[in-house]
Parts: structure tokens; sequence; C-alpha cells
């Protein structure tokens, strides 16, 4: 009986943890989490974005919620929670998807999987190939190899 309850729990594990990583089930998500943003949510999220790539803060190791915020004049609550709604992750999520671009820009232009990581600001590889994997769904040295 101990076997039978031991295998099938392992077994409901790893159908649940297989359905958390589906393409399908992140689609019925997302839209869900889309539709409580607001448009004032949209608009201050833009203004992130541009913030971010116009001054390419993503570059700067102690970069905080708090930090921009201040430099955007809004309140931190605010800008989370803005950021939560539109784009359904954090804005350390956020941050480290504009560091795998700018590392995927710099191995399009012949960096290497190490440049690019440094030249990215990923202080470890273990996050580095985390948050590549999350973002752009394989592994730097395959993001690399695809254009061979």
């Amino acid at each position: 009986m101990r076997r039978l309850v031991t295998g099938f729990s392992s077994m409901t594990l790893l159908v649940l943890g297989a359905l958390g990583r589906s393409p399908s089930l992140k689609a019925h998500v997302e839209p869900e989490v889309a539709r409580l943003a607001t448009a004032g949510d949209a608009a201050l999220v833009e203004a992130t974005d541009r913030l971010m790539a116009e001054r390419r803060l993503w570059l700067d190791l102690d970069l905080t919620l708090a930090r921009i915020a201040r430099r955007m004049g809004v309140p931190a609550k605010a800008l989370s929670g803005a950021i939560n709604r539109v784009k359904g992750e954090n804005v350390s999520g956020v941050n480290n998807s504009w560091r795998i671009a700018e590392a995927c820009r710099l191995m399009q232009a012949r960096a290497s999987v190490t440049e690019a990581r440094l030249g990215a600001e990923f202080t470890t590889k273990s996050n580095f190939n985390r948050d590549c994997l999350r973002v752009g769904e394989m592994a730097p040295k395959d993001w690399l190899n695809r254009g061979s």
C-alpha cells in the first residue's frame, strides 16, 4: 500500500511539473493577467520600457524597483503592480529579460557565451543559464549555435 501511495504521489508531481512547463497552459494564464491590467498600467510599463532602453538601466547591478520608481517619479508599489499585471512577472524578471536580450545581441555579433554573459552584467553563470532558458527557452550555447 505504501508503495502504491508513493508511486501515485510521484506520478502526480511529475504530471504537475510537466503541466507547469506546458506552453499551452501558459497561453491560458497570460490573457487572464493581461485582462486585469488597466490602460494606466500599460502606459506606466511602456514608459518604464522606454526609460530602460534609453538609459540602459538594466546594466546597473544595483538596480532595484525603488530606484526605477524614483527615476520615474512614481510610487514603487504602483510600478510593481503595473509590471506584474501587464507582463505577468516581477521587476527583477523584467530586468533580467533586458539583460538576456543584450546577451543575445552580443552573441549575434559573434561574442562568446562568456563575453555575452559578462557584457550583459550577469555575475554568475547559473543565473545567466537559468534566465536564458526562461526568456529564450534554450541554453545560451544552443542559442549561439542556432545561427551556425
